[in-house]
């Protein structure tokens, strides 16, 4: 499809970590969406994603991922067990098989987890400096914020390792941090910060267009419906 020269494309070529999205991007969905990374071993992050769930009554949706896929840990799901949440079930996601964009917080754990989505488009949080390039500000708009918590491993990169106290003491941490996110409101600074996001895209006076790495739109603004006369109804998640 020719777009006008007067809108922002924000494509594959021009910031090549734009996943394949399948579907398009929901940005007015109520819904906040949580992605937990931990590193090898589903240890830290599947702690996180069952006691989070468990924590927000279906107020949020929680994921995990590792960097290289291992695991579950079997201590993990045994001081899980320990406090009423099933998680036998748990199969790690690859983080590369993500797309950041489906999320609005991403919390890692370990210098690889921090390291591998450093890479991906992610905003620190308490940092709302939007980009000055225009398609850049797409993925600023779209992108979500990224916590690390700087929690011990306590499988040090080994399945041999770990007792189930450090394992307790890891999950009680965890939890102490998810009830401070809960309780300082993040939850509803989610969901206000995709209100935003989602008004600013459409009321831009430049036509905001992003599409994927297989040239499918997942964004198409209403300054873009007029400059083309298109329907986005007709152009999410077509080529």
């Amino acid at each position: 499809m020719d777009l006008p020269a007067q809108c922002v494309v924000a494509s594959r070529r021009s910031l090549p970590f734009i996943p394949v999205i399948s579907g398009g991007v929901n940005v007015i969905e109520d819904t906040p969406h949580v992605l937990f990374v931990g590193e090898r071993i589903a240890a830290r992050s599947l702690i996180a994603e069952r006691v989070f769930s468990a924590k927000t009554h279906g107020a949020a949706l929680a994921r995990s991922a590792v960097v290289a896929g291992e695991g579950p840990h079997p201590l993990s799901l045994q001081v899980l067990r320990e406090i009423s949440i099933d998680a036998d079930d748990h199969r790690p996601d690859a983080i590369d098989d993500l797309s950041m964009f489906t999320f609005d917080l991403v919390v890692t754990f370990g210098p690889l987890g921090r390291e591998r989505v450093a890479v991906k488009p992610v905003v620190p949080a308490g940092n709302g400096s939007p980009p000055e390039d225009p398609a850049a500000t797409i993925v600023g708009l779209l992108a979500p914020l990224h916590m690390h918590w700087d929690i011990a491993d306590p499988t040090a990169g080994s399945l041999a390792r770990g007792t189930v106290g450090q394992f307790r003491e890891i999950r009680d941490q965890i939890a102490t941090r998810i009830d401070s996110l809960i309780r300082d409101g993040m939850l509803e600074a989610l969901r206000e910060r995709r209100k935003r996001s989602a008004q600013r895209i459409d009321r831009s006076s430049l036509g905001l267009v992003a599409m994927d790495a297989e040239a499918r739109f997942f964004l198409f603004n209403s300054e873009a419906e007029r400059l083309t006369g298109l329907s986005r109804a007709d152009v999410i998640g077509h080529s």
